[in-house]
Formats: C-alpha cells, sequence, structure tokens
C-alpha cells in the first residue's frame, strides 16, 4: 500500500455503488485521482474556486434534490472489548443464518413480513439479543 504524504495524484479504479437510487448496480470511474489529507481545489473563472475534496452526501429538501459536501474526516474506532465483542456476535449471527435451510429461512420470512424488513434482520436481531 503506497503512502501518502502531501496531495499526490495515483491512478485509481472508482467502483460506486447505488448512490440514491432504487436497484441501481453502480458504475466505475477509471482515471486519475488525487488522494491526501489536503483539499483539491479547482479554479473557476478568475475568482471562483470549488473544494472537490470531501464526503459528498444526496441530501432532500422542500421536494428538491442536493447534493452536500461535508469535510473529509477519519471515523473513530475505539475497539473496545464490547465492540469488538459485539462485531464476533453479528459475525456468528451471519454464519448462522447462512447455515439454515431454506425451509428455515422461509419461516423467518414469513414472520417479517408485517414487520417491514426482512427475515434475515429478523433473525440477526434475534441472535444479537439472545447470545
Amino acid at each position: 500500500m503506497p503512502i501518502v504524504q502531501g496531495v499526490e495524484k495515483l491512478f485509481s479504479i472508482t467502483a460506486t455503488k447505488r448512490f440514491g437510487k432504487h436497484r441501481f448496480l453502480g458504475s466505475s470511474i477509471f482515471g486519475f485521482s488525487n488522494f491526501g489529507i489536503d483539499d483539491t481545489k479547482v479554479k473557476i473563472g478568475n475568482d471562483k474556486e470549488i473544494v472537490l475534496t470531501g464526503i459528498y452526501a444526496l441530501k432532500h429538501l422542500n421536494g428538491k434534490r442536493f447534493y452536500a459536501r461535508h469535510n473529509y474526516y477519519l471515523p473513530y474506532n475505539p475497539r473496545t472489548e464490547i465492540q469488538q465483542s459485539n462485531r464476533l456476535t453479528f459475525k456468528n449471527a451471519v454464519i448462522a443464518w447462512q447455515g439454515l435451510t431454506e425451509n428455515e429461512r422461509l419461516l423467518y420470512n414469513k414472520r417479517a413480513k408485517n414487520k417491514n424488513y426482512s427475515g434475515y434482520n429478523l433473525f440477526i436481531s434475534e441472535y444479537m439479543f439472545f447470545h
């Protein structure tokens, strides 16, 4: 893995998932990207510049859709014993779901139908609660 000092231009392959579009598979972009903590700015005209780096999110306001830019940040991950224990329990829940027979999965799907979520989500939540 390369270590980035400042802002460096590196070849990138960006695979994007659905961005606010239901059942949209995504797209791929090939080219160069700027990596680093510093902002990447592009001049528009003589006196205006825009900042490209950051985290972009699709927002809805008064029936209109727009993209909002947030400053880049590194997420906090304290790795406490409780957090690690919950992650292990979640991992075991997923493995347990994968080990169910098709009939067992259908039963969970039927139970979850009136709750507006999938049988998978019902199974995981019950597994997490009881373990």
